[in-house]
């Protein structure tokens, strides 16, 4: 196998205690870029960032998720 062009989206194995397989650094180096972003932004970076079958998206349906929903199925 080679994993030559393998980046930390890429690897789904546990490791630590994340099940992404993702090193306490990456996700320390995510959060800060993710941090400047708006929600808008967040969503359209993961779908970029990850394969769209590893992205899990939840909601529990309540008023506030109407906005987040929308964002999502668009």
């Amino acid at each position: 196998m080679n994993t030559a062009n393998i980046t930390s989206a890429d690897i789904i194995s546990t490791a630590g205690t994340n099940n992404l397989g993702l090193t306490k650094e990456a996700i320390e180096k995510l959060n800060e870029e993710y941090k400047p972003l708006n929600f808008e932004e967040r969503i359209q970076r993961v779908y970029q960032d990850f394969a769209a079958d590893k992205i899990l998206v939840t909601s529990s349906f309540a008023a506030t998720s109407a906005y987040f929903l929308h964002i999502i199925s668009t």
